[in-house]
């Protein structure tokens, strides 16, 4: 596709920024699992996973444009930014400012926990059960 290989030539060229292609669930993680901030920079996307994967792992999350339900604003588990300056003065300011980045690195996982683990299954069936009898039974 002409559009990917003018991307892949544009990563090549940029010194600081490596392509790593496709990763599995747990090389995500384990990536995670040494990064200080996790920056998502899609246009459109529905509620990334990613974010839940960073918070579980007391990364701080900022994004480009992507803030479903403006949950990173209103819950203050990321900064949303606008533009790509603000993206790049935010990730500054987190890597600058280990307490600013840890605070929004505990509330993150803290709202996972609360509502992205294993611990709210119960609840999540719940809600999916009563959205069944409201549009008419078993779908």
């Amino acid at each position: 596709m002409p559009w990917q290989d003018a991307l892949t030539r544009s990563i090549d060229a940029t010194p600081n920024l490596q392509y790593l292609g496709r990763r599995s669930h747990e090389e995500v993680n384990a990536l995670l699992d040494r990064a200080h901030v996790f920056v998502n920079t899609s246009t459109h996307e529905g509620f990334p996973n990613t974010f839940i994967q960073a918070w579980m792992r007391d990364v701080a999350v900022v994004s480009l444009g992507v803030d479903p339900d403006a949950v990173l604003a209103r819950k203050r588990v990321g900064i949303a930014a606008q533009s790509e300056a603000e993206l790049a003065d935010a990730v500054r300011r987190l890597l600058d400012q280990p307490d600013l980045r840890a605070g929004y690195a505990r509330r993150g996982r803290e709202h996972a926990a609360a509502n992205h683990s294993l611990g709210n299954a119960k609840q999540l069936v719940d809600l999916i059960g009563a959205w069944r009898g409201a549009v008419g039974g078993e779908r």
